[in-house]
Formats: C-alpha cells, structure tokens, sequence
C-alpha cells in the first residue's frame, strides 16, 4: 500500500524513524497497549520497568510540535500518575529543563546550548513481582533532546526519599539512565501498612 494514500497515516504524520502500525488492526486495545509500553514497559524475564522508552521527541519541549503551546507551565511536558506495575505502581513526570546555568530557559530557546532535564520518579512498591534472583529494582528512564543534537553525557540523583538509589548506567547510545531500588527496600514494609514509597530525581546533562 501506498503510504501516501492512507488517510490516517496522512492524518497522524509519524516522524522520522518513528514506528508505525497498521491501520488494519482487529481491536481498540491496542492503541492503549502501545501508548501504555511506550510509557511503562516491564521486561518479561528481568526485574526491569522502562519508562519513557519509545517517546518520540516530538513528546518534549522544545520540539517543533510543541513550541506552539501556550500552558502556564511551558516547561512541563508529561505526568503519569499511579500507572500499575507488578512491582507496584509508578508515577512520574520530566517537567523542567535549564541550560548549564540552571536558569530555567524557554522551550524555543534551547537549541545550542547545553541542556539539563530533571525527570522526578516516585514508586509504591509492594515488594511482590520479581522474577530474578538479584538484589535490585533497575528502573531505566529514557531522556532525549527534543532537538536530536544534544547527546546524554551524565547523570545524577537528587532528594531520594524512601531508600538508597544509586546510578547504574548512563547511556548516551540509547539516551538513558539506569537507576537500582535495593531489593530490600523495595520488599520491606512499613509499620502498619503493606507497600513502601520511593522518590527521587534524576538530574542529566546533555551536551
């Protein structure tokens, strides 16, 4: 088929090295499955949630699809709240960038300059669902420049809460950072209640 002459894919206008569907699909479902692992995504066979691992760029600030944009908060580009795991339930939200500064910038004007992205990730944890035998949570987040000219060069944690965190791996082939929830953390329970919180941010530079 022609892809210029399917009308929704005229429609939908998929970016550069994006995937697309067929618009023969026998079910409604799988728009939400597809939507929900480009957002969440658990490895089958490791203890492993992605998040963010196949947002296009045109998903952050600063890309051309989104300049035109007039919220309050120009900056804040996605939230997800509560979304169900079988280690438990994860929210989180990329909603800040600054250039090498730490001044806030507007979203038209970081093309150029160093970039910072903070991504601010909180995860109630039951302590059921591990498949493996180690002794971790590995949480990867994926954190692209919306521009494609910036690559990732480090990463940091910030105002963890709940337990220790650590960096497990930066990246910058596939634009993304690997954070470890100690297994113990996320197994013990707090007093009078049956699941444990997590908090923290990740602070990366791209240059």
């Amino acid at each position: 088929m022609d892809d210029n002459a399917s009308g929704y894919r005229a429609l939908l206008s998929p970016g550069t090295g994006e995937a697309d569907i067929d618009t023969c699909v026998p079910s409604t479902t799988l728009v939400a499955m597809m939507l929900r692992w480009m957002l969440v995504f658990e490895e089958r066979d490791v203890d492993t949630v992605w998040l963010l691992k196949a947002a296009p760029r045109r998903f952050y600030p600063g890309s051309n699809d989104r300049r035109a944009a007039a919220d309050d908060d120009e900056n804040s580009f996605l939230v997800v709240r509560q979304a169900a795991t079988r280690f438990g339930w994860v929210s989180f939200s990329v909603d800040k960038q600054t250039d090498d500064k730490g001044t806030t910038v507007p979203v038209a004007s970081i093309e150029g300059s160093s970039l910072q992205i903070e991504a601010n990730v909180s995860l109630v944890l039951h302590g059921r669902g591990f498949v493996g035998t180690g002794d971790c949570l590995r949480v990867v987040v994926r954190l692209r420049d919306p521009a494609g000219e910036r690559s990732l060069k480090s990463a940091s944690i910030t105002g963890s809460i709940g337990g220790r965190v650590t960096i497990a791996e930066v990246d910058s082939a596939g634009e993304s950072v690997a954070v470890e929830v100690p297994r113990a953390v996320a197994a013990q329970a707090p007093a009078g209640g049956t699941s444990t919180v997590v908090s923290f941010s990740i602070v990366a530079q791209l240059q």
